[in-house]
């Protein structure tokens, strides 16, 4: 069956509308078929079941049967959405203070980084045959410095990637 084929009769009911009805009528017959029409149906042998349907022309939708139950679950839904909002956004805020607290310890370190290769006395010692080499503690301090800034880059990425995954 083409897609055509079903286009056609809907464009066609569509453009009936329903003029000075303003009532539908719904029957549901004896094996559970539901049937719509604009006049209350005829029913030979056995009843079917029929249900007059007010149509506000104005808003051109069906009334509902039971409107506070529906308003109270509307409510509800519209709690849960805030609910879930504020959660969203007091996690983004979160994620986004995670971020701004990494920044600002790769800045630290960074800074600490620069500070410590700055030569200090004691960092070198001369040899035998003439000029000088760092000291061991002077090495081990700039390599402490930098894996510090190496740890806050991690934390940093890993703070990135946790607000993007969401």
């Amino acid at each position: 069956m083409s897609r055509y084929s079903l286009l056609v009769p809907l464009v066609l009911l569509g453009c009936c509308g329903f003029t000075a009805a303003d009532s539908v009528y719904k029957s549901v017959d004896k094996d559970g078929n539901v049937t719509y029409s604009q006049k209350p149906p005829v029913t030979k042998g056995e009843k079917a079941r029929t249900q007059e349907v007010p149509i506000d022309p104005n808003q051109n939708v069906i009334p509902s049967e039971k409107p506070s139950q529906i308003e109270a679950l509307e409510a509800a839904q519209k709690s849960r959405s805030a609910q879930e909002n504020s959660d969203a956004t007091n996690e983004e805020l979160s994620r986004r203070e995670k971020i701004a607290n990494a920044e600002s310890a790769v800045q630290q370190a960074e800074a600490a980084l620069a500070a410590g290769q700055q030569t200090q006395p004691g960092d070198f010692i001369g040899k035998a045959g003439g000029g000088v080499r760092p000291t061991q503690q002077r090495s081990e301090r700039i390599n402490s410095l930098q894996q510090a800034v190496d740890e806050a880059k991690a934390n940093l990425e890993r703070a990135h990637y946790d607000r993007n995954s969401y």
